[in-house]
């Protein structure tokens, strides 16, 4: 969902609940998975980072990423310009968060 199509109650509560010490006017999109729509679940797209609530993984640096693998069911192997790598769990929204890791992996082999 792009941010001007989030209710000011999902936005809110993605930063509460998702993005924590993000700010509001940071997030570029959400994937709401919770029950109401209430933006307590699901995946938050910001400038710098792919948020996901998942027993506190980690979010993904969207700068510093630069190669993305599949890693297994339902897993991404992420591979920052450091050489640090994580293996992150994305469930139901695997093929999401891949799609746009990749989109961003690209953008920042360019440049």
């Amino acid at each position: 969902i792009p941010v001007r199509n989030l209710s000011e109650k999902q936005r809110k509560n993605a930063v509460i609940y998702i993005a924590k010490g993000e700010k509001e006017e940071d997030i570029l999109g959400m994937l709401d998975a919770s029950l109401f729509d209430n933006g307590k679940d699901g995946i938050v797209l910001t400038r710098t980072a792919l948020y996901y609530k998942w027993n506190g993984q980690p979010p993904v640096d969207l700068e510093k990423l630069r190669e993305v693998h599949e890693a297994g069911k339902n897993h991404i192997r992420v591979v920052y310009a450091d050489g640090r790598c994580e293996n992150l769990y994305f469930s139901i929204f695997f093929l999401a968060a891949k799609s746009l890791l990749d989109v961003y992996a690209e953008a920042n082999k360019a440049q």
